[in-house]
């Protein structure tokens, strides 16, 4: 899964995985992330939740959420991102509020919600229907929406701050990059953007920086042929020293190993 501001969403998107370490981002799409299998902690406006077998989270517009799945081990989660266009009457549930708590675990969701999960995922793989995945996604709402305590959205100027910060690290953290050069391209003093990474996204500016390239290495260790080294320089480390510490720390394995359990 490559880093994304995902504005660009204009269609479902929906995908099986067996495990995701993906930083604090956000975007307009809603996000449903159902654990078939295995266990995640999705964390969303500074909170730690667990998601545990046959749970939802259900992230809503503009909401900063990561997730993190443990290494190894038999996981298998589905991932659907539905633009708002598919969200009919629920749109407006969406946009001004969101859930105190955005995880279900199995015992409270209705069996229609694993149904539909595992239909959209599989509509995925065959000729788009936009009109089955519209009816799938609303059904999934009005299952799940009853079940959630809300809270109004509030704090849009930090909110736009941070959109920025994520839209501008995700176009550049290929390249050689620093809270410098983040603060000079924003216009905003780094000291200040220190606070916002390690009060709102829960994490320091390089430890950022670097999840965000250990995720791009995952995906071409997966996709490509590639050597480790030439991946390494692809996503901006400066040295296989520090791309193999980085890796490990986040993925629990050598990028070397990592490949090896795929393939």
């Amino acid at each position: 899964m490559l880093p994304f501001y995902q504005n660009q969403y204009s269609e479902l998107h929906c995908f099986d995985t067996d495990g995701i370490n993906f930083p604090p981002h956000l975007h307009e799409p809603i996000e449903l992330f159902y654990s078939v299998n295995g266990t995640a902690q999705i964390q969303t406006n500074r909170q730690q939740y667990l998601l545990s077998n046959g749970g939802l989270a259900i992230i809503f517009p503009n909401i900063l959420h990561a997730y993190q799945t443990p290494p190894g081990g038999s996981n298998s989660f589905i991932l659907a991102i539905c633009p708002l266009a598919l969200t009919g009457s629920f749109t407006n549930t969406l946009l001004k509020q969101h859930p105190k708590i955005p995880v279900l675990q199995a015992g409270q969701i209705h069996e229609d919600v694993a149904y539909a999960m595992r239909a959209l995922q599989k509509q995925s793989l065959e000729q788009p229907n936009a009109a089955a995945n519209q009816a799938l996604v609303q059904l999934i709402l009005a299952r799940v929406l009853p079940e959630l305590v809300f809270e109004r959205n509030t704090d849009v100027q930090r909110t736009d701050l941070i959109s920025r910060m994520i839209f501008y690290l995700s176009e550049n953290f290929t390249r050689p990059i620093s809270l410098e050069d983040l603060s000079s391209a924003l216009g905003v003093s780094k000291y200040y953007l220190s606070r916002v990474f390690s009060g709102q996204l829960m994490t320091s500016f390089n430890q950022y920086v670097n999840s965000l390239r250990v995720n791009l290495a995952q995906n071409l260790l997966r996709s490509t042929k590639k050597s480790v080294l030439d991946i390494c320089y692809e996503c901006g480390f400066d040295s296989q020293r520090t791309f193999n510490r980085a890796f490990k720390e986040l993925c629990g394995a050598s990028p070397s190993a990592y490949r090896n359990t795929i393939f």
